[in-house]
This record gives C-alpha cells, structure tokens and sequence, in this order.
C-alpha cells in the first residue's frame, strides 16, 4: 500500500485527492493500470504455471506484441531509419521488448510471482527519472515524495517474515 500510495502520490503531482479526482494525464492512468494488470498477472501466474521454456515464453511475448502493432503499422505508415530516429527504434526494439521481459520472467522463476510483481511499481519511477534526464523534465519533491515512498513499499514487499 505504501507503495501504491508513492506512485499515486507522484502521478498526482502532490496530491493524492488529485489522482481520485481524474485530474492526471491520460498517460499516467494507462501506467497505472498496466502496473496494475502486470502485478495481477505475475500473483496469478503462481496458480497458472505453463510448461513452456524461458526462452519460449518470450519469444511468443514478443510475437504477439509484434502481431499487435501491425495495425498501428499499417494506420501510421513505417518511417525509414535514420541518424536521428534509429536510436530510439534501437531502445525501444531491446530494452523494453526484449531484455525488461526478460529480466521479468527469470524474476518469476527466481523470487516467485509474489514477490516480483511489487517491482513493476517502480515503472512509473523509471519514467520520471528517463523523463528528467532525457526530456527535460522538471524534477519537483512530489516526484521525490512518491519515488521514496515507491522504492520503501518494494523493499518492504521484500522483506521475509
């Protein structure tokens, strides 16, 4: 709870009240519920094993993600590579495609899914700090609030009884 509060706390820009009253990004709503969604995933993969490999696994994440973005592809159109946009297309293609999957699913062998799943509320802290350092952004002490109260609710998670 300490944790989700952290991250309602940042997304709400101070203020908690403002996250229960829809004033957030469109943005910011979509991260959560994909936080949300990726933790209940991992708690019900515990029930839900499938005896496929590692390997497999991602590689049939990354093939229906791939399927998905084909109608976006043929909506958007496909810009050709170059010095300015291969970098981010380069990212994009590894880091959160195929090595964050990676790194999540041998966290679920590792750890178990209970305690795994509290790592994906640090995803919105990510962002922030990619955000302040690549975009610019303003580093406020919400986002500093959040991020403690964020980082405090996982190593709590961790903690064994």
């Amino acid at each position: 709870m300490i944790s989700i509060s952290g991250l309602f706390y940042l997304i709400g820009q101070g203020s908690l009240l403002t996250v229960l009253h829809g004033g957030f990004h469109f943005g910011d709503g979509l991260m959560i519920i994909a936080v949300i969604a990726y933790a209940l995933y991992g708690v019900l993969l515990r029930y839900w094993k499938l005896p496929i490999t590692l390997a497999a696994s991602l590689f049939m994440q990354t093939l229906l993600a791939l399927l998905m973005h084909i109608p976006l592809l043929m909506y958007f159109g496909l810009e050709i590579l170059n010095g300015q946009n291969y970098q981010p297309v380069l990212y994009a293609a590894l880091l959160p495609s195929i090595v964050a999957p990676f790194m999540w699913m041998k966290a679920m062998q590792t750890l178990g899914p209970n305690r795994s799943s509290i790592f994906t509320n640090l995803a919105p802290v990510l962002t922030a700090i990619v955000a302040y350092f690549y975009l610019g952004e303003q580093w406020m002490s919400y986002h500093t609030i959040g991020t403690l109260m964020a980082i405090f609710g996982v190593i709590l998670a961790q903690r064994k009884v």
